[in-house]
């Protein structure tokens, strides 16, 4: 991964391929939402452990889509992204984290979709 975006991006991978494929009539998650977000992280507070780095990337995480977005948090409206993550139709989640080390923070992008099964019908 190596950019975090609503758009594919313009910069196609060495593959030269950024689609995924799928077989007529394979099952595969019909993505309802898209959330995504960005977070920095010191270094002095993650102390070179990987379980302390996604401790604090999931903290973050539940700030910005949970907690900002609860109507007390928002100033009395249910943001977008909570109300995609809670929604209680959707039956899937995917979460994808892309860390970069810049120097004394990380930068942690993340990408929070959900949805219900799907099924390709070949269009």
């Amino acid at each position: 991964m190596y950019k975090f975006s609503h758009t594919r991006p313009v910069n196609p991978p060495a593959t030269g391929s950024q689609n995924v494929t799928y077989q007529k009539g394979e099952v595969y998650m019909n993505r309802s939402t898209e959330n995504i977000s960005t977070s920095s992280l010191w270094k002095k507070d993650v102390d070179g452990s990987a379980d302390k780095l996604s401790t604090l990337i999931a903290n973050a995480m539940f700030q910005q889509y949970i907690v900002d977005e609860r109507p007390e948090n928002n100033h009395g409206v249910t943001g977008g992204h909570y109300e995609n993550i809670i929604n209680s139709g959707f039956k899937n989640i995917v979460i994808g984290v892309y860390v970069v080390d810049q120097g004394d923070y990380y930068a942690a992008s993340t990408a929070v979709a959900t949805g219900t099964d799907g099924t390709y019908n070949g269009n």
